[in-house]
């Protein structure tokens, strides 16, 4: 008996062995691919134009002129491709042109300073019935500041809402887990007054608000991950800084811009 007990032991220490040899394995792998994903939101998102790329205005960057970059040159375009095929929010697109050229994206969340056109990158929304849901996720901590000042871009080329909140049908990307505050956007009235709203294509909602801004008079609600209403309720309402006269003159001016830009357009056309 002691001796089948001994001979089992080499055989259940390899085999602990064994699998503490997978986990590490693993543990790299899916550093590695973390590791990846990072270094591409970085650059394809803030500094394509720092690192001599050439940015389209849809976003799209060569992707054997990315791979060229110190800082892919250990990583194989193969891997390249598992990334953005298993990445959890569909962070990346890649798409093949007709002359055999692969090019690769960041869906959303560009900076500011990176020259993309939001025409070109996403669908823009033409009806508040396409989303019926729209929310912005934040703290609980950032609540305070937003209340009174709204919502603003944040260095970022817009302000980023989901479709829902998180683990929800649809629900791929534009919100964290760990927001604690929901923000619900009264997409009716923020498109009457002038806000234009995108979507990506990780159904992430976009818009530049007004003049950056999406002032708290264009909320519907705002709710706590506990279930309480933070607004409306206890005559508490959402103040903007801005005066309302000041930011309807704001709204004005951005339909007058767009009808402009319209016009030019039509008439190149022409």
């Amino acid at each position: 008996m002691a001796s089948s007990q001994s001979a089992s032991r080499p055989n259940e220490a390899a085999g602990r062995e064994g699998r503490g040899r997978n986990r590490r394995r693993q543990r790299h792998n899916d550093s590695h691919d973390v590791q990846l994903s990072r270094s591409l939101s970085m650059v394809l998102r803030h500094k394509a134009a720092d690192f001599g790329l050439n940015v389209r205005p849809d976003g799209f960057v060569r992707v054997d002129d990315l791979m060229r970059l110190s800082r892919f040159t250990d990583y194989s375009v193969q891997q390249l491709h598992s990334v953005v095929e298993n990445n959890d929010k569909q962070r990346f697109s890649l798409w093949t042109d007709d002359e055999g050229t692969e090019w690769i994206r960041a869906n959303q969340g560009h900076s500011a300073g990176v020259n993309v056109s939001a025409d070109e990158l996403y669908e823009r929304i033409e009806s508040a019935e396409d989303i019926p849901v729209c929310v912005h996720g934040t703290s609980e901590g950032a609540w305070e500041a937003i209340r009174r000042q709204g919502l603003k871009k944040m260095g970022r080329q817009h302000i980023h809402f989901a479709p829902g909140l998180p683990g929800e049908s649809g629900v791929i990307s534009g919100m964290r887990y760990s927001c604690s505050v929901f923000i619900y956007l009264d997409v009716a009235k923020a498109m009457e007054r002038g806000v234009v709203l995108y979507r990506s294509a990780n159904n992430v909602i976009l818009t530049e608000g007004l003049d950056g801004t999406i002032p708290p008079n264009l909320f519907a609600s705002v709710s706590h991950a506990d279930g309480r209403t933070l607004w409306p309720g206890n005559g508490q309402q959402p103040q903007a800084d801005v005066p309302q006269a000041a930011d309807e003159a704001a709204a004005r001016e951005m339909r007058a811009r767009r009808e402009r830009e319209g016009g030019v357009m039509a008439a190149t056309a022409k």
